[in-house]
C-alpha cells in the first residue's frame, strides 16, 4: 500500500492544532471541514478569495447543511485562515448562524423503567449503565470511562474524569445505582464497554440496538441524562 502524502499546508495546520492542545477528534473535524472547502473551490484553500468564502456559505445553506454543521465548518475555517494562513481579514467574511434552542425529550419514571427492562443481553450490564446515566446524570461517554475507583460510596458521589471539554466534576448518585455499579464493577473491574464506541472517532455508536420504541419516539442513552435533571 502507498502511504498518503501530507501537504506542507496540512502539516502546518496539524502543528497549529497540536500547539493549542486540541484532541485528535477535534483535529480531524477541522481538517475535514477545510478539505470540504478545498473541494468546493477546487484548489488549495489558502488561496481562497472573500467571494469564494461567501459562495461556499451560500452553497452550504442551499444544500441543507444543518446549523450545527455550518457553524462547525465556519469555526474550522476561521482557525485555518487566522492561525495557519495568517489571514485574519478573512474572518470578516464568515458568519455564524443562530441555532434555535429546543428542550430535550424527557422520559417519565415509567418510561425509564420500561426501557431499562427491555435492554438486550447482557441485561445486567446494560441496565447498570443506563441506570447510572439516569441516576447520576452522566453522559454515555462518561459511563464508558467509569472505573470502580471513581465511585465514592461513603459520600454517594461519582468522580467524572475528563468529561465534556476535558473537565473533571463530581456527580451525585442514588443508592440503587450505587449498589448496581459496584456489583458490576466488582465483577469486571471497569465499567468499560457499556456503550460501544467507534475506534476512530471515539463517539458513541449504537448505544442500544435495536432502538426501543415507546409511544411515538425512539429513546437512546442521552435521554436518560436529560431525565435525571
Amino acid at each position: 500500500m502507498k502511504e498518503k502524502k501530507t501537504s506542507p499546508l496540512r502539516e502546518r495546520m496539524i502543528e497549529d492544532m497540536r500547539i493549542r492542545g486540541m484532541s485528535p477528534k477535534t483535529q480531524q473535524g477541522h481538517i475535514r471541514a477545510v478539505r470540504y472547502f478545498a473541494e468546493f473551490i477546487r484548489r488549495s484553500p489558502d488561496t481562497a478569495t472573500p467571494d469564494e468564502l461567501r459562495a461556499y456559505q451560500i452553497h452550504m445553506i442551499d444544500t441543507g447543511v444543518s446549523t450545527g454543521v455550518f457553524n462547525a465548518r465556519i469555526l474550522s475555517l476561521r482557525f485555518f485562515f487566522g492561525m495557519t494562513c495568517g489571514r485574519e481579514e478573512m474572518k470578516r467574511y464568515m458568519q455564524f448562524r443562530r441555532k434555535p434552542k429546543k428542550l430535550p425529550v424527557v422520559l417519565s419514571v415509567k418510561e425509564v423503567g420500561d426501557l431499562r427492562a427491555a435492554v438486550p443481553r447482557p441485561g445486567l450490564k446494560y441496565r447498570a449503565a443506563l441506570g447510572i446515566s439516569y441516576g447520576a446524570g452522566l453522559r454515555a461517554s462518561e459511563v464508558c470511562n467509569l472505573k470502580v475507583s471513581d465511585i465514592d460510596g461513603d459520600r454517594m458521589l461519582i468522580h467524572v474524569e475528563e468529561g465534556k471539554n476535558d473537565k473533571d466534576r463530581k456527580a451525585m448518585v442514588s443508592p440503587p445505582c450505587l449498589v448496581c455499579s459496584v456489583t458490576i464493577g466488582g465483577k469486571r473491574g471497569l465499567m468499560v464497554g457499556c456503550f460501544p464506541a467507534t475506534k476512530n472517532h471515539g463517539s458513541v455508536a449504537t448505544p442500544i440496538e435495536p432502538r426501543i420504541h415507546l409511544g411515538h419516539a425512539a429513546y437512546i442513552a442521552p435521554q436518560f441524562r436529560h431525565a435525571s435533571a
